[in-house]
């Protein structure tokens, strides 16, 4: 089985304790922010399936995480060039 990293393997800390302080260790505000709203989403919206990834699956959609982004912010950047006069 794959190894899956996570953020609140400290025994102190539930995932919402880690996820908040993960939140609260940014310090640029813009980015939090929208943090803060990936995090809604993944809890109340498209992204509450999360929890059905097998370990390894998750590992291959974390691996991919950071393209899909790159990608996304790309396509948002050409499309506010395509609205401008």
């Amino acid at each position: 089985m794959a190894k899956v990293k996570t953020i609140y393997s400290a025994p102190m800390l539930s995932a919402r304790q880690a996820m908040d302080k993960l939140l609260l260790s940014i310090g640029d505000e813009e980015v939090r922010a929208e943090l803060q709203k990936w995090l809604h989403d993944g809890l109340t919206g498209s992204g509450s399936t999360l929890h059905r990834l097998r370990p390894e699956q998750l590992t291959l959609f974390l691996d991919k995480l950071p393209d899909l982004l790159l990608a996304l912010y790309c396509q948002q950047q050409e499309d506010q060039k395509g609205e401008r006069p």
